[in-house]
């Protein structure tokens, strides 16, 4: 990879953020400002923590870092999380709880703020030199992040998922109805055996970020469809955790022809052994920077021997805030940032383009149904 100086403004895909949830739970406006947003926040009997942290990222802030798309994700909160949080007992309640977050982004496309993705023509990246348009609409494509709001695995509730819009699904978050997930070992389920085929037939896209060791396997085993990591970085990079890729596994995705998504939450990005961190105790923002990212970004170009299988698939706002994410980025705003870490670190200008957004968009082209 030739080393470039890096001026140009890249188009950028976010592969995961958690925008109806943050809408649903905490009440932050999509089409505020995150300036605003902590401004109203500050203000707020409600705690940090509460909030998941300092708010990030907005639809305002997107545009002015280039994001041109986004992953949008539904996701219905188990009973084990936080209880400052809506939360689910039942398959219906988690129903209910993407179904709500699905409303809202409905609503945001009436408004004309962003045009919900459901077929590769829709899949198009803006002029050279619009990428940072206000007026532009974001692009979204839906994403079900832990399959317990399908209620059951069946081809009536999968075509009225699709019908709305709904194009990714992915089946853990910890432990669901049809998968073993993060902190919670497992294969399939039966129910998880019985639904990857449907999601095949009807043309589903299978991310397997927070998937276990056990459903990652058997899962690439009996789906035959496309397959993303919408968010999850490299275990060799980290020490270990059931949260984060394998190199075994990463070989067999590039093998899928998947495209992976980087996460920029610290603790997903150094460990606290690593020597950068072992002063201050613990990954945060003040001692984990760009540059520990994009360790995570070559060593997927290594191991895939090409820049082709890596993304962005930030997860900015989803249970994490300002305060664990890598030292130079303030909000969304500031993704441009990741590009010219990039540059510095040798990657080539038609390289930074790839894993700013060209990566997703080609995944899309090919894979949209």
């Amino acid at each position: 990879m030739a080393t470039t100086h890096c001026e140009r403004v890249f188009a950028v895909v976010d592969g995961h953020e958690d925008i109806g949830f943050s809408r649903v739970a905490h009440g932050r406006d999509f089409k505020m400002t995150v300036s605003q947003i902590r401004e109203q926040e500050s203000s707020s009997s409600v705690t940090q923590e509460e909030y998941a942290g300092e708010c990030c990222s907005s639809l305002p802030d997107l545009k002015r870092g280039g994001v041109v798309m986004v992953f949008a994700t539904l996701w219905a909160s188990p009973i084990d999380v936080p209880p400052t949080v809506p939360k689910y007992n039942t398959p219906e309640e988690a129903h209910a709880q993407a179904a709500e977050q699905l409303e809202y982004y409905e609503a945001l496309e009436r408004s004309g703020d962003i045009e919900i993705v459901k077929s590769p023509g829709e899949t198009g990246l803006p002029l050279p030199g619009s990428e940072l348009d206000p007026r532009r609409r974001l692009k979204v494509v839906l994403l079900m992040e832990g399959a317990d709001p399908i209620v059951s695995p069946s081809e009536p509730e999968l075509d009225w998922w699709w019908s709305k819009g709904l194009r990714i699904i992915g089946t853990a978050w910890h432990r669901t109805r049809y998968s073993g997930g993060t902190g919670n070992p497992g294969p399939l389920t039966p129910l998880g055996v019985q639904l990857l085929p449907m999601m095949q037939q009807k043309g589903f896209i299978l991310d397997i970020s927070h998937m276990s060791e056990d459903s990652f396997w058997e899962a690439l085993s009996v789906f035959k469809g496309p397959v993303i990591a919408s968010h999850s970085n490299c275990r060799a990079l980290l020490g270990g955790g059931d949260r984060h890729l394998s190199d075994d596994m990463i070989r067999a995705l590039v093998q899928r022809d998947a495209v992976i998504g980087v996460v920029l939450y610290t603790k997903f990005i150094c460990s606290p052994s690593d020597p950068d961190v072992i002063a201050t105790g613990k990954p945060t923002r003040h001692c984990v920077y760009l540059r520990h990212l994009v360790k995570h970004i070559m060593h997927i170009c290594k191991l895939a021997g090409n820049a082709m299988h890596v993304g962005i698939g930030s997860d900015i706002d989803g249970g994490f805030g300002k305060e664990d994410i890598p030292g130079e980025l303030d909000t969304s705003a500031d993704f441009q940032l990741i590009a010219r870490e990039l540059a510095q670190a040798g990657m080539c200008t038609e390289d930074i383009a790839r894993v700013m957004g060209g990566n997703w968009i080609n995944f899309l082209k090919k894979n949209l149904r």
